[in-house]
Formats: structure tokens, sequence, C-alpha cells
């Protein structure tokens, strides 16, 4: 026969209270970001941040208020910064189209699985004003679709771009303007 004080005596309740109790600091720990958390306490991790563009770096970086670099997610322009390399054909037209459509402007940052890439970047998909950024760049011919693995959430929408880029001889794509 089972004796009642296990499942009323003080053993029990001691277990009872020890679990409620490392539940109530978990979630705690969860909700106010604690280095104990399995969240990163880290600023613009969230999946939607807006943002104050302070400059353009080339056509698929810029930087934002607090001197945060960001990447574009999905995509690639040509060479224009990168000191052991060439300016590359189509590079000064695709930074300065970045730099009229989002610079000094507010935009929103979506993250897609990581946060940021070797070079501390961060790495976003962007929107301005309910345009998506890095598939306007590609649809245009500023940029090339590049799938960079895991961050590959709406690589097809970008893939459609470049056909459609391609197709229309837009930018890059145009052979009289890059052989």
């Amino acid at each position: 026969m089972i004796s009642r004080h296990l499942f009323f005596g003080k053993p029990f309740l001691t277990a009872l209270l020890i679990l409620f109790l490392s539940g109530v600091f978990w979630y705690w720990q969860v909700l106010t970001g604690s280095p104990w958390s399995t969240q990163q306490p880290e600023e613009y991790q969230d999946t939607a941040v807006s943002v104050q563009v302070i400059r353009i770096i080339d056509g698929d970086t810029f930087e934002i208020e607090g001197a945060e670099r960001v990447r574009l997610i999905g995509v690639d322009t040509p060479e224009s910064v990168r000191s052991d390399t060439p300016v590359e054909c189509y590079a000064r037209e695709s930074s300065e189209y970045l730099k009229e459509l989002i610079e000094g402007k507010t935009v929103k940052l979506v993250r897609d699985t990581t946060n940021r890439d070797q070079y501390g970047r961060l790495l976003r998909y962007v929107y301005l004003d309910g345009i998506f950024v890095n598939e306007k760049i590609v649809r245009e011919g500023y940029a090339q679709s590049v799938a960079y693995r895991p961050d590959t959430r709406l690589q097809s929408q970008l893939d459609r771009a470049e056909q459609v880029a391609r197709r229309d001889s837009k930018g890059r794509w145009n052979t009289t303007l890059c052989p």
C-alpha cells in the first residue's frame, strides 16, 4: 500500500515547490533576456526593427545609426570598395542606386536565420515603405540573386527577380554596359 505522505507530505510539496519556482525562474530569464536564457540579448535581433540609414558603403552594404553595418541577404552587387579587387562593371551604379533608394531614410530590417556574417555585419532583408529593397535592386539589374545558406527563406523571390532583370537586359545584365 502506498503511504499517504508521499503524495501529501513534505517530499511531494517540496518537489512541487521546486518545480514551480524553476518554471518561474526560467520564464523570468527568457523575458528579461538574461545571459542564462536561450535568447540572445543582442540589439537588432528582433524580426522587424525600424532604423535610420546613415550612409551607403556599397551596393549591398550600408551603415545604420549606432555605426552598425548591414549586409543585404540573398544579393550580391559588383565590387567597388574591396582594395584587392578592381572596381567591377556596374559597381558604382549599384552603390548610387542603393544610396538614392534608402540613404537618410527609415527602413525596416528583418532577420532570417543568421544574425551576423563573418565580418560582424547584420544580415537582413530590408523594406522601405512596403518595398522589398533586396528584391528591387535585383529586379532593376543592380544586383544578382545569390543564396547564402542558411539565410534562404526569400531566395526564390530573389531568383525570380533576377530572371526578370536578365530577360529585360536591365543594368548589369545589359551586354552593351557590361560585356
